[in-house]
């Protein structure tokens, strides 16, 4: 089990990625690339509350 620090330093790394591909976040039309979709079901999976998704998901936001 990774820690919430690991998974935001992941949710960076998504970001970047998703950057470079040309994601672009728009709130009203898919505001989540399917990596950190992924990356927030695996952590819900592994028993983390929808507090600490948020914060990976915001990690995520401020990092593109």
């Amino acid at each position: 089990m990774k820690t919430l620090s690991q998974y935001k330093e992941l949710a960076r790394a998504i970001a970047k990625k998703d950057t470079s591909q040309g994601f672009r976040f728009h709130v009203a039309h898919n505001p989540f690339s399917e990596a950190i979709s992924n990356l927030t079901g695996q952590m819900m999976a592994e028993g983390y509350d929808s507090r600490d998704r948020d914060a990976v998901e915001i990690t995520w936001e401020l990092s593109l």
